[in-house]
């Protein structure tokens, strides 16, 4: 079960570290991200105002990582 980003509001640190409706997260600080529960669970653990590592491929299967800073909404 893929991650597949369903929003992306425009000005958020996810949007500024290129991420877009469509990509799919593969990975968050070197570690595999395969399923949604997967991504909450590494998520419960990381505080707002983080930093961590995401690697994600996008809708035209292009591999991308970037510094995402984590809000309360990501984790929620």
């Amino acid at each position: 079960q893929e991650v597949v980003i369903t929003r992306v509001e425009p000005g958020t640190p996810a949007w500024r570290a290129g991420l877009r409706t469509g990509n799919i997260i593969t990975s968050l600080d070197g570690h595999t991200i395969a399923s949604r529960p997967e991504l909450s669970t590494a998520l419960d653990n990381i505080e707002p105002g983080s930093t961590v590592d995401l690697g994600w491929t996008t809708a035209a299967g292009r591999q991308r990582t970037g510094t995402v800073t984590v809000t309360a909404s990501a984790i929620n």
